[in-house]
């Protein structure tokens, strides 16, 4: 039985999918290309890529982004992992990169650790 966290996630991979397909096409950009430039397009991707109100998309939606991306691909018979191979070290890095930034920036919004 699905779950509303279910169902949620479902709307979120749809949604991620074509934020990525959009962002490509407005840069007439094709997936059915070398590791290394498929490497490429994904690390210029995580770095640019923002939602509509300008604001960063939180590290767990850029990696819920990957995972779509890594199905897509998959679904059209790519044979490499963009999440593990080490092809896509470069676009992985920027990933963590902008997780590493994000957490900075939240804990410079005021907010605490947690008092033990």
């Amino acid at each position: 039985m699905f779950t509303s966290e279910d169902i949620s996630e479902l709307k979120s991979v749809a949604i991620n999918k074509k934020v990525f397909n959009s962002w490509r096409e407005s840069r007439h950009l094709e997936i059915n290309m070398a590791p290394a430039d498929v490497d490429e397009v994904l690390a210029q991707f995580y770095a640019e890529v923002k939602r509509k109100d300008g604001d960063d998309y939180e590290p767990e939606s850029l990696k819920i982004m990957q995972s779509a991306i890594e199905r897509h691909l998959k679904d059209n018979n790519y044979p490499l992992s963009i999440v593990r191979g080490r092809e896509f070290h470069n676009s992985q890095q920027i990933l963590n990169a902008k997780a590493i930034h994000f957490a900075s920036q939240e804990k410079g919004k005021g907010q605490t650790s947690p008092s033990i």
